[in-house]
């Protein structure tokens, strides 16, 4: 097996924009090439991504959340505590305070961070959370502070050649 040459943490935002994005006609072949490189071990996300997506998935669960779920074993990889508070040391606000729920973007960025110390690869966190809110920073800021890059996942996906 060849070495990765990049490793992505996914985050929900991105899984979420996909069938907005390229259409049911499409999802499958994005999800497909996300498959590819999940099996090329360059593609991951905390198990929060799956927590996040079964919460909006209700009884009728969409095309993201089953291959979350079918890939999940293979994909996910648990950030360190201990990363996970120093994140929100610095960025208090990357979560939103009135969320009853837990939210996954600390973990994702967290990931991130961890994974950045233990490859010799470049870690790229691919989410659509680029707004800032007065009361929000967004996952894209948050990275930003932390030294990491982001792409959105359309870029991803057009620079893969997935779809032209």
């Amino acid at each position: 097996m060849a070495a990765p040459i990049q490793l992505l943490v996914l985050d929900t935002s991105s899984l979420l924009r996909v069938r907005e994005l390229f259409g049911k006609s499409h999802e499958r072949t994005v999800l497909s090439g996300l498959s590819r490189l999940v099996a090329a071990h360059e593609l991951i996300f905390p198990p929060e991504v799956l927590v996040e997506l079964e919460r909006g998935g209700g009884a009728s669960p969409d095309t993201a959340l089953l291959w979350a779920r079918r890939i999940q074993n293979d994909a996910q990889a648990r950030a360190d505590l201990g990363t996970v508070k120093a994140v929100l040391a610095k960025v208090p606000d990357l979560i939103d305070a009135d969320s009853p729920h837990e939210q996954a973007d600390p973990y994702v960025l967290a990931l991130a961070i961890d994974q950045k110390g233990l490859r010799l690869v470049p870690v790229t966190i691919v989410t659509e959370d680029r707004k800032d809110k007065p009361t929000k920073t967004s996952l894209a800021t948050a990275a930003g502070l932390h030294h990491l890059s982001t792409i959105p996942i359309h870029a991803l996906v057009r620079a893969q050649g997935w779809i032209k």
